[in-house]
């Protein structure tokens, strides 16, 4: 079986993770480059962090804050302006109600 390329150049893309990890969470981003093994760059990078879910301007607290920021996107779906991803905790494309139970459920943390 041969196998051939279909884009030209490489490009690198960046994929977020969040694993639980007991009561918080760590978030790992992988950032892989190159498009088939043998590329030249075929290989990428990976970093994790644990981070507080809930907490939208990463000083280690869910507070007034964040729920400031979450405020500010409840509401919204992916592709409209003002919709922040990083507030959508269940990752269904939109910040709904059942983002926000999330949220007041780390308020304090």
């Amino acid at each position: 079986m041969k196998v051939c390329r279909i884009l030209a150049g490489v490009f690198t893309a960046t994929v977020i993770l969040y694993l639980p990890v007991g009561p918080s969470w760590v978030r790992a981003q992988i950032m892989p480059a190159g498009i088939l093994p043998g590329d030249p760059g075929c290989g990428g990078d990976a970093t994790a962090q644990q981070v507080v879910v809930g907490d939208l301007n990463g000083d280690g607290a869910v507070d007034v804050v964040d729920l400031l920021i979450f405020v500010e996107t409840f509401g919204k779906v992916l592709g409209e302006p003002r919709f922040n991803p990083e507030a959508d905790f269940n990752c269904d494309g939109s910040i709904d109600v059942v983002d926000l139970l999330t949220f007041v459920d780390n308020f304090g943390t």
